[in-house]
């Protein structure tokens, strides 16, 4: 049947072009928001020797090349419980306020 003379015609697009558009602006918006969160948590850095065990069961200890200052830590605590000088600490630190550790830092090892 033909279009009566002044009559509108509706497309099903009319309704769904305006729909579409709003879903990828959320999308796009959710996907760039996710891009910029700042992590929650300090990054985790192993605080303890790490030991390799070779085929022959002997064991060759790593050292830990940094460590992450928790709560109540002190300079001296950490260079006691890690075996290492806190000068040499300080050394790779020099930004370091060996009187003002805040939980999160990290901290190079020697």
């Amino acid at each position: 049947m033909p279009a009566r003379r002044g009559a509108s015609t509706t497309s099903v697009w009319t309704f769904v072009a305006p729909g579409a558009l709003v879903v990828a602006v959320v999308v796009v918006g959710v996907v760039l928001a996710g891009a910029f969160r700042r992590p929650t948590s300090a990054p985790s850095s192993p605080s303890t020797p790490v030991t390799l065990v070779s085929s022959t069961g002997t064991g060759t200890v790593i050292p830990p090349t940094s460590y992450v200052v928790k709560t109540g830590d002190t300079l001296s605590a950490i260079a006691a419980r890690l075996g290492i000088d806190i000068a040499a600490i300080i050394a790779l630190n020099p930004k370091l306020d060996p009187q003002r550790l805040h939980p999160g830092d990290v901290l190079a090892l020697p």
